[in-house]
């Protein structure tokens, strides 16, 4: 049997920022998240403290999206898996 590789990817809703995806050999792939039209990237430009501080400041919750799985596979993952993604 051949061997197979495994990645674990989650999302920026998991509060994992980017350096502790990389710690325990996790993918965390970015999610948008809008607050009253201002449209941030979680982990990219949007931390956990600025999303809280936001969170307070508005009256409104904000809106989020997942990142399209094309844009996650050019940007946060192996080369492994973004070739398995495409076939």
């Amino acid at each position: 049997m051949k061997k197979q590789k495994v990645a674990v990817v989650t999302d920026g809703t998991s509060s994992l920022t980017p350096a502790m995806g990389k710690e325990y050999g996790l993918h965390v792939a970015p999610v948008y998240v809008t607050f009253n039209g201002q449209t941030y990237l979680s982990g990219v430009n949007l931390d956990a403290a600025e999303f809280y501080r936001l969170l307070r400041a508005n009256k409104n919750l904000p809106t989020t999206a997942p990142n399209p799985p094309r844009r996650i596979s050019l940007t946060s993952t192996p080369n492994w898996l973004k070739k398995w993604m495409k076939s």
